[in-house]
């Protein structure tokens, strides 16, 4: 088991690579600490005894090195330090993984990920804490162009999250989100599938969500989150910001590797994308005749349209996606 080591002490920038390729300045740290969430909070003495004592409640489930101290933290972190509510999230936790975490992401699902780059998990990118980078484009998803049901989704976002877990590196193993809501609007939200997804995240993936910037955001959404925010836990509306512009462009870059960050957010590296409207298009029609088959068909269906398209792919590009349709691999993919 790791045994995490919290002090009063700075936190210390863990992305070497990127602190030996791009230095910051006293004038850019400064910067970035008025605009940036530190990964963790110290914890107390009191917090500390807490976190042993839940760690001797569990011992009867706790049976892979990797639900160590900082695993077990979340749950407290999540529930407030309530040693009870902990206890029982952790251990339903467990019984939901064991029962329904997917070995095998559906190939309807991994199609339109790989596709439409609703979602993009970025291994390759790490902020100055050694996060990996998730982005969300809100504006490439449209519910009335989803023939997906909520099922699918779920195993998506559970399948996303696995891989997103295999990437995390201690002593801050989260992962940093950008939102990017430009050109998005009310008719791309779909309520039901924010409800199904949300009833995944909050009892089984708890605290892994580190600082999330909100960018490009319409005035009713400051409006939502301003009703929103009065519901939510201190430590999780900490972690959320939202960024104007000329910040965004100014901070990310020296957050990210610039040379990897997209021109969008001010870094360097163009981006290749398919828009939603040529690729609905192009399949549309095909993709609802195959969604409307039996189960067994529709897999079938959808088994050959990804590995047709995979086919269409750099063989290095398609032999990776045809690893990551299985959770067993990701330990294996990035290390």
């Amino acid at each position: 088991m790791t045994t995490i080591q919290i002090t009063g002490e700075p936190m210390v920038m863990t992305n070497e690579e990127l602190q030996a390729k791009r230095p910051l300045t006293e004038d850019e740290v400064n910067f970035i600490q008025g605009t940036y969430v530190f990964p963790r909070p110290y914890l107390t003495d009191d917090q500390k005894r807490m976190l042993q004592q839940m760690k001797e409640r569990l011992a009867d489930v706790i049976t892979d090195e990797s639900e160590d101290d900082v695993f077990i933290l979340r749950y407290l972190i999540a529930r407030n330090w309530d040693m009870a509510l902990s206890e029982k999230m952790f251990r339903d936790g467990k019984v939901w993984k064991a029962s329904t975490l997917p070995l095998r992401f559906r190939s309807e699902a991994l199609l339109r990920f790989i596709k439409f780059k609703i979602v993009e998990v970025r291994h390759d990118i790490r902020d100055r804490f050694n996060r990996p980078l998730v982005i969300i484009t809100g504006s490439r998803y449209n519910p009335g162009l989803n023939h997906r049901d909520h099922s699918i989704m779920q195993d998506t976002f559970t399948w996303a999250m696995e891989y997103i877990i295999s990437l995390l590196k201690k002593p801050f193993p989260q992962f940093t989100l950008i939102l990017d809501l430009e050109n998005w609007g009310l008719g791309s939200f779909d309520p039901k599938l924010a409800k199904s997804i949300s009833a995944i995240a909050k009892p089984y993936y708890p605290d892994y969500m580190g600082t999330t910037y909100i960018i490009n955001y319409p005035w009713v959404i400051w409006g939502v989150w301003k009703l929103a925010e009065v519901l939510l836990e201190e430590h999780t509306k900490k972690k959320i910001h939202f960024v104007a512009k000329a910040d965004y462009q100014k901070l990310f870059p020296l957050l990210f590797d610039a040379d990897r960050l997209y021109t969008r957010f001010g870094g360097n590296a163009e981006e290749a994308y398919i828009p939603p409207s040529e690729f609905d298009s192009a399949i549309s029609s095909e993709w609802k005749k195959g969604s409307a088959l039996p189960k067994e068909e529709r897999e079938a269906f959808f088994d050959q349209k990804l590995e047709e398209h995979l086919q269409t792919l750099p063989e290095a590009e398609a032999n990776f996606w045809r690893e990551m349709q299985h959770t067993a691999n990701f330990s294996n993919i990035h290390g």
